[in-house]
Order: structure tokens, then C-alpha cells, then sequence
């Protein structure tokens, strides 16, 4: 498989009543949008910019539980999109041991954000997403969009 290409948490975007995080690829200036509800939403937000809320949410609660048996998040990896679903996985590290879980990217990034750690999208993944978000705008240019339902 090819290298992960790195990534940006650019933040989240309301799109039409649907929360999305909005992952950035600066070098070749690609994106991918991942769908996320309103509650992740929040926490993401919460995470990128280092505010608490009143309680520790879910994601709080996760990064203080790793903190006090002494893991780290090491990094997130989006690894592939079949069927409009997003996959990734989570790296934790401690000392010399580096673990690999299978994570909801809605999950892991919102673990990202709190960490700091690197952010990779598996090239395949960002090269699907690009000719299929192309193919959309085709459509939309030449009113096919209208007949699928399909609204930006």
C-alpha cells in the first residue's frame, strides 16, 4: 500500500444540516469530508482548539483513562472508504509498545484533536474521494444532480 499521505484537521463544516470534518491535504490541495453527528461535532471542536466542557465528555474521559495507565495516541490513519463508509485506524504508544486499533475516524480524530499527533489518509482513499466529489459537481453542472436528489 501506498505511503499516508499527511493531513489536516481543517475543523467542521455545516453542510445543509449535516456535520462534516473536513481533513486537508495542503500539498496537493485535496480534502475528504466525513460525516460526523452533532454531539461529535462538539467534541472535535472542544478538542482542536483545547476547551473543556462542564463535564469530560466521552473522548476527555478516553484520553484520561490512556493518560493514567500511561498510553499515548501516537497517530490516526483513515484507511480506506467502501460503501460511503469511512475506516481508521488508532495508534497508541507506551514506552517501546505501539498498538494498532480499529476505530470510528469520528472517534479517532476527535482523540487526534485532544492529542496533537499526526493525521494520515491513505492516498487511495483521498484519489477515490476526489473523482467521486468531481463526478458529483459533473453531475450538478449538467442538471443530473437535480434527477438523483442530489443538493449542495
Amino acid at each position: 500500500m501506498a505511503e499516508p499521505v499527511p493531513v489536516s484537521i481543517y475543523g467542521v463544516e455545516n453542510l445543509g444540516g449535516s456535520y462534516n470534518i473536513v481533513l486537508v491535504d495542503t500539498v496537493d490541495e485535496r480534502f475528504v469530508l466525513i460525516g460526523i453527528t452533532e454531539d461529535q461535532a462538539i467534541s472535535l471542536q472542544l478538542g482542536l482548539y483545547g476547551m473543556k466542557y462542564i463535564r469530560p465528555l466521552t473522548h476527555d474521559l478516553f484520553m484520561a483513562a490512556l493518560d493514567s495507565v500511561g498510553w499515548k495516541v501516537k497517530k490516526v490513519v483513515v484507511t480506506n472508504l467502501a460503501g460511503g463508509t469511512f475506516y481508521s485506524e488508532l495508534y497508541l504508544s507506551a514506552g517501546k509498545k505501539t498498538v494498532k486499533l480499529d476505530s470510528r475516524p469520528s472517534d479517532a480524530l476527535c482523540l487526534a484533536a485532544r492529542a496533537k499527533c499526526p493525521v494520515f489518509v491513505e492516498k487511495k482513499v483521498l484519489d477515490d474521494y476526489m473523482e467521486d466529489f468531481k463526478e458529483m459537481l459533473k453531475e450538478l453542472k449538467n442538471g443530473e444532480g437535480e434527477k438523483k436528489g442530489i443538493r449542495i
